[in-house]
């Protein structure tokens, strides 16, 4: 249910649904996937800098999901944590040489506003739209 939620753009119902996922099974390999969701929750709402947080967290469960830069990247530079933003994206664009803002968008189903909000960030951070 969580990430129906983050997908609604309510994020504050997200976080109950993450948050209730970890209680129950806190040494679950995957809740990586749960800190990914409550980043983007995060993300959604404005909290960039929690978002950046979470994401990278995530990433230290398991340093092998590199698309998780897709959101990380934007998240960081959202934050003002732009030397991060950028070794996030050049983690990115090493996984991904092909990314594109059009590629990003069609991969993922955020609303189309949180998908153009992303977008911004990953423009100010040099991803090609084409």
């Amino acid at each position: 249910m969580g990430w129906l939620e983050v997908y609604a753009d309510r994020p504050a119902e997200a976080f109950g649904h993450f948050e209730h996922a970890m209680r129950l099974s806190p040494l679950d390999p995957m809740n990586f996937n749960n800190l990914v969701g409550m980043a983007s929750a995060h993300q959604i709402s404005g909290g960039y800098g929690a978002s950046a947080d979470l994401f990278l967290r995530a990433l230290m469960e398991r340093p092998s999901a590199f698309w998780i830069h897709r959101n990380l990247a934007p998240a960081l530079l959202a934050a003002g944590r732009i030397d991060e933003a950028e070794v996030s994206k050049a983690a990115l664009l090493k996984a991904y040489p092909d990314m594109t803002i059009r590629r990003y968008k069609e991969a993922m189903v955020f609303s189309p506003q949180a998908l153009e909000g992303f977008s911004v960030y990953l423009r100010k951070l040099g991803i090609p739209e084409e």
